[in-house]
């Protein structure tokens, strides 16, 4: 019998090779297809060959906005999962392994309220199609297991193996024996989870990249540029898969100075442009990105944050980017950095970002990390209508002005702009200060005037740009105040309170970092100041050592936010480790 309400956490490991993603995303697609709701995330070390991956699911009958990190399934494709894994598993969890090639003492488990599925594994593969399948055959016995509708599954295999008819029917084959097995040999066992299909509009199952990838099409992409740096690679990997259907131009340059001038360059073409990397490639970058801010070219760039300093940890996650992209680039110059919460918003600000570069003919720096971007999650189809491409002061062929002036000094700190080889509008944009013509200045009165036009951008887009929501009453007792990725497990955990605390949590939830957010920053750090007769207790929440979010709060407000709950171990927040944290601080 179907339970109403539950949430359970299905994991698979082993060595690179064992079709560990392949495995992962199929059974979080049938488990969407089947109604429900997901979120993925995956783990594996910076190797080209071996070493230990895992994928993770988290699926429930409610929204999910993040994985958890207690497993109840743990499908084991080798004895390191088990011994990896054991102290996530929870009370009436099942392991699914080859008990022929992994050899292990059942009262140990049985000890732990651990259920083990010995499935032979290899022996199914082999008869079916070879040991590379024995990941498909594990998913079959998971079906097996919770009752998911093999049906399903199946035509999960008929997509993926489309090119390749002859596959399709051994991986089906295995699938069946999996489940056939477990169903014949473990009948007895009433498993806690049962996946019976729950009646639900389709959804999408889409990681941030390609959220992030879409929306940007969506906006009117038309170049974007990129060198390969885990985990950005992938968006450039799902722009160019729609190259060709799109029309969008996708270069791989050679490294990330060329990205960001080849980008720099279709920009000032004309072309809605963007280019992508992680921290170590943003370094390089910085030199093109004072030039993009002194030609005020419109450029949005996108920066899927890792564990730093320098190479750091290249396939983990971390928000330690925060101050370096607030102040990359010689000089001041404006600029406008947003960061996206979870996969909705990663479509939408793919499209908005446009938008703000060609509007406020600036650079646009999009924040994400490693967990946001691989991690993927199961949404409701896009809204097209709500996507509107706006260009901004873009003056149209014949209407530009006599005496035209590129750099002309305006009240908003936006100048008139024409495409190159537009009739009339010719103007020059080098790397040097200028006058209002484009031509290079060292006067004072054209520096100060410039710099000044420049500056007054930021001003024109913080009264219009607001990039900040609550999450529950303002008015509870805690305000957690939060950025980008760390939006999911912070409402997951708020969810798994016990109703009489969950009341008395509100999240702030910001991405748009910059223009700062002081309205809506300021109405909470009110309440923690005594200015109000009921003084609450704000916490900040962040995936980095230094609290670099709390550090831009001070900067602009003055107040310290002391209580902080941060995390710099190269894995995400879980729900609940912050839901234990969370509690603590209502005490």
């Amino acid at each position: 019998m179907l339970h109403q309400h539950f949430r359970f956490t299905w994991k698979v490991g082993g060595e690179a090779g064992f079709g560990i993603k392949v495995a992962g995303l199929s059974f979080a697609k049938a488990c969407m297809r089947a109604g429900y709701h997901t979120y993925d995330y995956s783990e594996y070390p910076s190797l080209i060959r071996g070493g230990h991956n895992t994928y993770q699911i988290t699926i429930g009958t409610d929204e999910v906005n993040a994985v958890d990190q207690k497993v109840d399934i743990l499908v084991a494709l080798n004895k390191v999962a088990i011994d990896n894994h054991l102290g996530e598993m929870t009370a009436g969890s099942a392991i699914i392994y080859d008990g022929s090639e992994i050899k292990l003492a059942p009262a140990k488990f049985k000890e732990k309220g651990i259920h083990l599925i010995s499935v032979p594994l290899k022996e199914i593969s082999m008869a079916t199609g070879g040991e590379i399948m024995r990941n498909v055959v594990a998913i079959g016995a998971t079906a097996g297991l919770t009752n998911l509708p093999i049906n399903i599954l199946n035509e999960i295999i008929k997509e993926q193996f489309a090119a390749k008819p002859h596959v399709i029917d051994m991986n089906i084959a295995a699938l069946k024996q999996g489940s056939d097995y477990v169903k014949e040999k473990y009948s007895k066992l009433d498993f806690k989870v049962k996946l019976e299909p729950i009646a639900r509009e389709p959804r999408l199952l889409l990681p941030g990249n390609e959220a992030l990838g879409m929306g940007a099409i969506a906006g009117g992409l038309n170049f974007y540029s990129a060198y390969p740096m885990t985990p950005a690679t992938s968006l450039m990997q799902y722009l160019a898969a729609q190259a060709v259907k799109t029309g969008v131009v996708v270069k791989h340059a050679e490294d990330e100075i060329s990205v960001i001038n080849m980008a720099l360059g279709a920009a000032h073409a004309g072309a809605r442009a963007m280019c992508g990397t992680s921290g170590g490639g943003y370094a390089l970058m910085s030199e093109g990105l004072g030039l993009c801010a002194v030609s005020e070219t419109p450029l949005v760039m996108v920066d899927v944050q890792r564990p730093g300093p320098a190479t750091g940890m290249p396939t983990w996650t971390d928000q330690g980017d925060l101050q370096f992209v607030l102040h990359a680039g010689q000089g001041e110059f404006p600029r406008i950095v947003a960061a996206p919460g979870d996969v909705e918003e990663c479509f939408y600000m793919g499209a908005e970002s446009l938008n703000w570069a060609e509007k406020y003919q600036l650079p646009v720096i999009l924040l994400s990390d490693k967990y946001l971007a691989e991690g993927a999650s199961s949404v409701n189809k896009f809204d097209a209508n709500r996507i509107k491409i706006e260009r901004g002061k873009l003056i149209a062929e014949g209407k530009v002005p006599k005496n035209y002036k590129r750099y002309k000094i305006t009240e908003d700190g936006i100048s008139p702009r024409t495409i190159p080889g537009t009739k009339d509008g010719i103007y020059w944009a080098d790397s040097y200060e200028h006058d209002e013509y484009g031509y290079s200045s060292e006067t004072v009165e054209d520096r100060v005037a410039q710099v000044a036009k420049r500056n007054r951008k930021l001003e024109t887009a913080a009264k219009e740009l607001k990039g900040a929501t609550w999450y529950g009453s303002p008015k509870a007792p805690l305000v957690i105040i939060a950025w980008g990725s760390t939006k999911g497990p912070i409402l997951d955990a708020i969810k798994m309170l016990h109703e009489s605390k969950r009341k008395q949590v509100a999240l702030l939830h910001v991405n748009i970092i910059w223009p700062f957010q002081k309205e809506i920053i300021g109405q909470a750090l009110k309440v923690s100041t005594g200015l109000l007769a009921k003084p609450k207790k704000v916490v900040l929440v962040e995936n980095n050592s230094e609290a670099q979010f709390g550090q831009l709060i001070r900067q602009e407000t003055g107040v310290e936010i002391k209580d902080k709950i941060l995390k710099y171990d190269g894995r995400p927040f879980f729900p609940e480790e912050l839901a234990e944290k969370i509690v603590k601080f209502i005490k």
